[in-house]
């Protein structure tokens, strides 16, 4: 299991703390966004911390984080997201925990809106610092990422199809051996 480290102490203490209230409360989730992107390979800077959990387990942790929270719970919608959302700044960073159920992306390519549900149990296991995190698959990532704009996402998905070209040819030469 490859391991990466973030250089920057505020998101560890963040991803640790927040982990923690969900491991501890039993709540199923993912890292997503560019920290899950981090994982596979980007070296862009982290604007925040991207979680999902089940959109009916978001108000399993509200008495644990309420005093971060800067925003919901709620349902946010905006040009590009409609998802159950609680945003949280948490000693300078700023965690997302977005429901995993029900989210759409207003894919920027057609302007369709897209369903974008994710199933948990596919999350790959990573080493992020210490921790060991579940990590939304990085195909699953990329197809997300495609919807979106910006220079941050390009990054992310060359980044990721690097990764997936990697493993292709690792699984072939396991197949001719």
């Amino acid at each position: 299991m490859e391991s990466i480290e973030l250089n920057d102490e505020s998101a560890i203490r963040a991803l640790r703390w927040i982990t923690d209230i969900l491991h501890r409360r039993a709540v199923p989730y993912q890292i997503t966004g560019g920290l899950a992107a981090k994982v596979y390979g980007s070296k862009r800077t982290l604007n925040d911390i991207d979680i999902e959990v089940p959109d009916a387990r978001i108000v399993d942790i509200i008495e644990d984080i309420r005093q971060w929270i800067v925003l919901g719970p709620e349902l946010y919608r905006d040009e590009r997201w409609n998802v159950a959302l609680v945003m949280l700044q948490y000693h300078g960073q700023e965690i997302d925990v977005c429901g995993s159920d029900g989210v759409t992306i207003c894919d920027a390519r057609t302007g369709h809106w897209i369903s974008c549900a994710s199933d948990l149990s596919l999350a790959e296991h990573h080493k992020i610092d210490d921790m060991i995190v579940p990590v939304m698959p990085p195909h699953f990532l990329a197809t997300y990422k495609r919807m979106l704009v910006g220079s941050h996402q390009l990054i992310d998905i060359e980044a990721i199809e690097q990764l997936l070209c990697s493993r292709n040819v690792e699984s072939a030469r396991s197949f001719t051996s």
